[in-house]
């Protein structure tokens, strides 16, 4: 899903460029309403029989609405243009949301699989309705401490050099995890050893970003 919608991406501005972000939202919220239909699965279904064809648990026809969304976003964001004004009386309320959000998921992890969580509304695969508003929920929060945020561009140039080559770290992450559960036995894969595997990964980032950020200091 991350190569294809890399790859689609100039694509996506292009599309923009010719004919608007109102048309490419609107052909992509469309998607998003036709992957609530189970279309996928009908392909799936469809061509279970032929092993090369393997399209994974994420429904790309819905989960597509949410890059689309960040591409809009991120080029306002950029062209230093307001998106929708958020009126200083429901900016509360939105954060009341994500964090009512965050709690419900996490008791929902460690309290075993939640039946809701399981409905439509709730869909991971599909993006169902309630998950997509849970990612603008937070979307818009973290869009209101952007501002403070970027006081702490220095320390944190690591991470924003990590977003920005997501790509190559993302292949890095898939290579370092084959490396790591290669080097731990069968049935060892607990406490504490899964908290040091996912902090050896952590600091395999940084170093990553470090990396990048002396590369674009000194290019040669």
């Amino acid at each position: 899903m991350y190569v294809l919608f890399s790859f689609l991406t100039p694509a996506a501005f292009g599309a923009a460029q010719r004919w608007g972000w109102k048309t490419v939202l609107f052909v992509s919220f469309s998607a998003w309403i036709i992957a609530q239909t189970h279309v996928r699965d009908m392909l799936v279904n469809s061509s279970k029989d032929l092993p090369f064809v393997q399209l994974g648990p994420f429904d790309l026809l819905a989960w597509q609405l949410l890059w689309v969304g960040g591409l809009f976003i991120g080029q306002r964001f950029l062209e230093n243009k307001a998106l929708l004004p958020t009126p200083h009386l429901l900016r509360p309320l939105l954060v009341l949301s994500a964090i009512a959000f965050l709690f419900w998921r996490w008791i929902s992890i460690t309290s075993g699989p939640d039946p809701i969580t399981q409905t439509w509304l709730f869909d991971k695969w599909h993006l169902g309705p309630l998950r997509l508003i849970n990612f603008a929920v937070a979307a818009s929060v973290t869009a209101t401490f952007l501002k403070y945020l970027n006081r702490w561009e220095a320390p944190l140039r690591p991470f924003l050099l990590i977003g920005r080559h997501m790509l190559p770290v993302f292949c890095s992450q898939i290579c370092l995890s084959m490396l790591l559960i290669g080097r731990t036995e069968s049935g060892l894969t607990i406490e504490p050893i899964t908290s040091a595997l996912v902090i050896c990964q952590t600091q395999s980032y940084l170093r990553i970003g470090q990396r990048y950020l002396r590369m674009t200091q000194n290019p040669l």
